[in-house]
């Protein structure tokens, strides 16, 4: 694996992770205005680190 798609690898990660935190702190914030959209929010956040791990070696593979 050359160091840019190391590079980009480390990339993804961060954003998904990113995404996950906005969507974890906009579903906390808004909880008691709307508990549904809130809940998917949470949901995202919560399934997204695992996303990261598991986008790059998709990657990866479709690559060779």
């Amino acid at each position: 694996m050359s160091r840019a798609e190391r590079w980009a690898r480390r990339a993804l990660q961060a954003l998904i992770l990113l995404i996950a935190l906005g969507c974890w702190w906009v579903g906390q914030c808004f909880w008691y205005a709307c508990p549904p959209l809130s809940a998917a929010l949470l949901l995202v956040a919560y399934c997204s680190p695992v996303l990261a791990l598991i986008v790059p070696k998709d990657l990866k593979e479709n690559s060779k």
